[in-house]
């Protein structure tokens, strides 16, 4: 099956900008099924305010939702942002699903402070697709692709009559994936999300080779001093902030994501890059959502009760629906009409989302014109909803007919929209929307910074930053010294910092506090500082200890990012102390330093004897850390190291396997062999690895290591001589049950290239369960050995054609020597049609057949599973494929067959050729300035750096290969279509 652009799951078009899923829009389908889509219901009709507002079901009795504005004064809302006079700007996107120029900027006022906004003004129009708005000095901020415009009104009319560019480059593709997110960070940044359109980034007069690339990843800009800077991650639609300054991220398929290393590190350690970002979902979350309304009139089929349409996310930053909520996660699904909540539980420095509600969600609407789209904390503390408010939110050019596409009204309801407030359900009501902030006093603003409510000292310190005021220094300077509420202090300190006014007095005392976010914060603000202050590297002593591992963490990377060697023993005693953390190892083992703290840790008593599974997991990382590296020198200092710790420390075996083991890991995710490169050193580090070897085939069964460390136990022998470790990895394959190893052992096995080795795996072909039979074909094209055995296991019988993989089929028609090649296509047939459209023609008939669901399950597994993930089963190369059962089987036929047909610029598929002749294909799914990440159809990740890239180009087509038909057959086909409109997850288990 197809990688992440497949062409059946998640189409973007009902998801809207926020949440569009990525596949391939089938290119054919029949007259009959446009007659049957056109001539579905169209008895759905907008509901009064007042009638959607009966619609809703809130989970918590306790809480109420109330309009704050609707048409005429809204018309399709998009985002929302309030000014310091407390005005309300909406970005509108009415002309969607096309520009047409229609986008608007329109102001609300609450002149009488009772919630509702009634006076309403256009202060901007003409735009093309806005999707974000912020207020910023005396104008507002808007992403409006190409472009960022900053628009003034300079007359005080309530209309903007300057129009300027800050920034310009962003990608113009969908207007559903567009830039956005604007918002103010507590770091005096101006943060917002990719999109998935892309873009490179520069002034608009500034010379082309000033742009910075944002593929694949999000931005921040610093409005003070003109620097824009790439973060690490790529949010769809939403990006959120919490109190503390921790970034959250979602997907239309992953709700949370979290930001965990900060990018300040990030460009000192790129090392880390690929570990910085994490899913927040506990793996108990079924991604299951319970909507309440109708199904959606059909289009592409979108599932609307799994994950599908998410976006719009906010972390809800005050007690304005309760103490309980404060912290808490919300985001949209706009397809199933509903907002989920997740709690954010604290672990060390990273977050779990757990699921509160159950078998509800936390809003749910009857209507099914109701599209929450975004979701921010207001001034009043409440959780605000933008609702799109109109009948579709798909985007006609993924729909795959000419006739439904221009047969519907896409812009249907374009007049409609609201704007809704969930707040307690307490008699007396905020009156925080009168504000008034823009005169107030120097002495004021830093009051504010202490307010309750997030947006206040927001608002109040982005105030303080924009007038520049130097005798806003001393206030601020007392204020922390006098203590109070632990976020006011954390404000004014990043304020100070702004303004330049951040003494090392203020920092001792943050470094002092009670508070663990005060002193972490303090900490990432004190590490430029480091090696110039011995009393700031004193008080950084004192925290080695700290009793907060988020704290700990922020230590060891200030640490490791900073150059001086003078806190090599405080690292030292870190990692002596915190090896079982797996955060602060991270972030301890930095390559450059990784040798100097195993000298130290090997001497150590605790590291003598048997290690403990902590002590091998540190070891590990220590070992990939080196290897990724890939640095002969470092490399041979480690090996040398290595030899001689053989003769003078305790069970040093087990410690030379394990780092061993962790620079094989570092070596196959970069698709570099360590065997080649053992081979070019002298002989005692050749005879030191091959005892390390043969320790290793030895221990490889231990049931006691775990699941990461016997994989990459198992990819160190694949560096070993086919004599020796074959038959202990072919032990391990036939009787191991954890797929990730019995995975690793049959590529470890076709990468011996040993052709003995690879025959016996076909021997007793019959008698091996399905799933390690797909384990082996799956690795099967990986060397000449490997492709010959299989070969001979095709041509007698042994293994039938129709058993291969479709992407295996694929590698053998298309890798090894050209008459290999052309013995392959001798037993598997021709070439396949590069006339897709006809094939899908011939196959027609296919949508009328029944399925079988098991059958089709089966061969899902055998095809899909190493790519897709369905019901939070298999990987996630592609996307998430649980919302295709709304798909007809015309729709998921056309796009089976014809996977190629139309490819979202976003999730091309690339090429990249290295200087030494490998080349690589897959999606780039992470990139920094010196390094790319591509994820092959294969389900593994490498990650090259420029350096090592001669050419990169995209293929223009999908990783899924053409020709799935030949493999299945008409009956094939069906069962599968069948087991994706009906999936069962016992089914693939």
């Amino acid at each position: 099956m197809p990688t992440d652009p497949i062409a059946f799951v998640n189409r973007p078009g009902r998801q809207f900008l926020f949440a569009a899923g990525i596949y391939f829009a089938a290119t054919l389908l029949s007259l009959s099924l446009a007659t049957d889509l056109i001539s579905a219901d169209t008895t759905s009709q907008p509901q009064s305010a007042k009638l959607e507002q009966g619609s809703f079901q809130l989970a918590d009795p306790n809480l109420v939702i109330e309009l704050v504005a609707a048409e005429p004064a809204v018309q399709s809302p998009v985002a929302i942002a309030w000014d310091a006079e407390g005005r309300l700007y909406v970005a509108e996107m009415i002309g969607y699903p096309q520009e047409k120029k229609q986008g608007r900027i329109r102001r609300l006022e609450d002149l009488d402070g009772d919630g509702h906004y009634e006076n309403a003004t256009v202060f901007a129009e003409g735009l093309h697709c806005p999707t974000s708005v912020m207020p910023f000095e005396d104008s507002v901020l808007v992403t409006d692709a190409p472009d960022i415009l900053r628009l003034r009104d300079t007359d005080n009319d309530g209309i903007a009559d300057e129009q300027s560019v800050e920034w310009t480059g962003f990608g113009t593709g969908s207007e559903q994936l567009r830039a956005n997110a604007l918002h103010w960070g507590l770091d005096n940044w101006i943060y917002g999300a990719n999109g998935r359109c892309n873009g490179l980034i520069r002034r608009p007069h500034a010379a082309s080779d000033t742009a910075v690339s944002i593929r694949a990843r999000d931005f921040r800009f610093d409005p003070q001093h003109g620097d824009f800077q790439t973060l690490a991650g790529q949010s769809q639609f939403g990006q959120s902030h919490n109190r503390w300054g921790d970034r959250f991220l979602c997907w239309n398929t992953i709700p949370i994501r979290q930001a965990v290393i900060p990018d300040l590190y990030l460009a000192m350690r790129p090392d880390l890059t690929d570990q910085s970002v994490i899913d927040c979902a506990r793996p108990q979350d079924t991604a299951k959502v319970y909507s309440i309304s109708p199904p959606p009139r059909q289009f592409n089929g979108e599932r609307a009760d799994y994950y599908n349409a998410l976006g719009g996310l906010t972390i809800l930053r005050d007690q304005g629906l309760g103490k309980e909520y404060q912290g808490d996660a919300f985001v949209s699904e706009s397809l199933a009409n509903t907002v989920l909540r997740r709690k954010l539980a604290r672990r060390g420095p990273e977050f779990v989302a757990q699921r509160v509600e159950q078998e509800q969600e936390f809003l749910a609407s009857t209507d099914g014109w109701f599209h929450p789209v975004n979701l921010t904390t207001g001034p009043d503390g409440a959780l605000y909803v933008v609702d799109f408010y109109r009948e579709y939110v798909e985007h006609p050019r993924y729909v795959a007919s000419d006739a439904v596409r221009e047969g519907i009204d896409w812009q249907r309801g374009h007049e409609h929209g609201r704007i809704w407030r969930i707040r307690r359900n307490t008699p007396e009501r905020s009156q925080a929307t009168q504000v008034s902030l823009s005169e107030e006093s120097t002495q004021n603003l830093v009051q504010t910074l202490w307010h309750e409510n997030s947006w206040w000292r927001d608002t109040a310190q982005r105030l303080l930053i924009e007038r520049n005021d130097s005798a806003a220094i001393p206030v601020l300077r007392r204020a922390i010294a006098a203590g109070g509420r632990p976020e006011g202090q954390l404000h004014a300190m990043w304020t100070l910092h702004g303004l330049g006014g951040l003494d090392a007095e203020t920092l001792l005392l943050l470094l002092g506090s009670d508070h663990p976010q005060l002193r972490r914060g303090a900490v990432r603000l004190a590490a430029p500082l480091l090696a110039e202050e011995r009393q700031i590297n004193r008080a950084l002593q004192k925290l080695v200890a700290d009793p907060d591992p988020a704290v700990r963490f922020e230590l060891a990377l200030a640490l490791t990012a900073n150059a001086n060697d003078q806190f090599h023993d405080l690292l030292t005693e870190m990692a002596a102390s915190d090896y079982h953390d797996p955060w602060i190892s991270r972030a301890l083992l930095r390559s450059d330093r990784v040798l100097p703290l195993l000298r130290q840790l090997a001497t150590k008593s605790a590291w003598q004897g048997k290690l403990t599974t902590a002590q091998r997991e540190f070891l590990l990382q220590a070992g990939e850390s080196l290897g990724r590296q890939a640095n002969p020198e470092s490399l041979a200092r480690l090996l040398d190291f290595l030899a001689d710790a053989r003769e003078h420390v305790d069970n040093q075996e087990s410690f030379e396997i394990v780092l061993l083991a962790g620079i094989a890991q570092a070596f196959a995710k970069r698709g570099l062999s360590l065997k080649s490169w053992i081979g070019n050193y002298k002989l005692a580090i050749r005879q030191s690895f091959a005892a390390a070897i043969r320790e290793a085939a030895q221990t490889i069964g231990q049931a006691s290591w775990s699941l990461p460390l016997q994989v990459a136990t198992i990819q160190l022998l694949a560096s070993g001589p086919a004599d020796l470790v074959a038959q202990p990895l072919e032990k391990v394959l036939r009787l191991t049950h954890r797929e990730p190893v019995r995975e690793a052992a049959a590529r470890a096995l076709a990468d011996l290239d040993a052709l003995d080795a690879s025959r016996r795996l076909y021997t007793d072909w019959p008698r091996l369960p399905t799933s390690l039979r797909r384990k082996i074909l799956l690795a099967a094209a990986r060397s000449p050995a490997s492709r010959s055995a299989l070969l001979e296991a095709l041509r007698q019988g042994t293994v039938l054609p129709m058993e291969l993989p479709i992407t295996v089929e694929k590698e053998l028609r298309d890798t090894g020597s050209a008459v290999q090649r052309q013995q392959f296509v001798a037993i598997l047939g021709g070439q396949q049609q590069t006339d897709r459209n006809k094939t899908v023609a011939d196959f027609l008939d296919v949508a009328d057949m029944t399925g079988d669901v098991t059958r089709g399950a089966a061969h899902f597994k055998q095809h899909c599973l190493a790519c897709h993930t369905l019901l939070s089963t298999g990987k996630q190369v592609g996307p998430d494929l649980s919302g295709a059962g709304r798909r007809s089987k015309k729709e998921l036929l056309v796009d089976i067959l014809n996977p190629s047909g139309q490819v979202s610029p976003d999730y091309l598929a690339y090429t990249a050729t290295t200087h030494t002749g490998k080349v690589l294909t897959g999606l780039i799914v992470a990139e920094t300035d010196s390094s790319l990440t591509l994820h092959g159809a294969d389900g593994k990740s490498v990650t090259l750096a420029h350096r090592e890239i001669e050419e990169l180009h995209p293929t223009r087509r999908s990783l899924m290969p053409d020709g799935i038909e030949e493999k299945l057959g008409r009956q094939g086909l069906a069962d599968l279509i069948a087991f994706l409109r009906n999936p069962h997850r016992a089914l693939l288990e």
